[in-house]
């Protein structure tokens, strides 16, 4: 799974566990979307949380971790998002969205 730095979203990519399959009881899915497991979200999340600008500390007791090995887990993270200026997450999804052109108004219920 990776984690894009700029406007695009989160994907799983072809060496991801998560299956190319796309069955939903809500409805058809792009034929580019895979869907993503468990672990793939809980790696999203911590991701989402680092570019927000949540400490190690604080990202170590949320996922239940040392802060040892969560650093260890996100390092490459912090790399990529090395002199980037911090974006919350619900900013990042709203940017994501924007490049994918589903712009989603969740205000409206839908």
């Amino acid at each position: 799974m990776r984690l894009s730095t700029g406007a695009s979203s989160l994907y799983s990519d072809q060496n991801s566990s998560a299956t190319s399959e796309c069955t939903t009881s809500w409805g058809a899915c792009d034929v580019n979307t895979r869907l993503l497991g468990a672990y793939d979200l809980r790696h999203a999340f911590a991701s989402l949380q680092i570019r927000a600008g949540l400490s190690i500390p604080e990202l170590a007791e949320q996922m239940g971790h040392s802060p040892q090995r969560t650093l260890a887990t996100y390092a490459h993270v912090i790399r990529e998002l090395k002199g980037l200026p911090g974006l919350s997450a619900e900013d990042h999804i709203e940017r994501a969205r924007e490049a994918r052109g589903r712009r989603v108004d969740v205000s409206a219920g839908s």
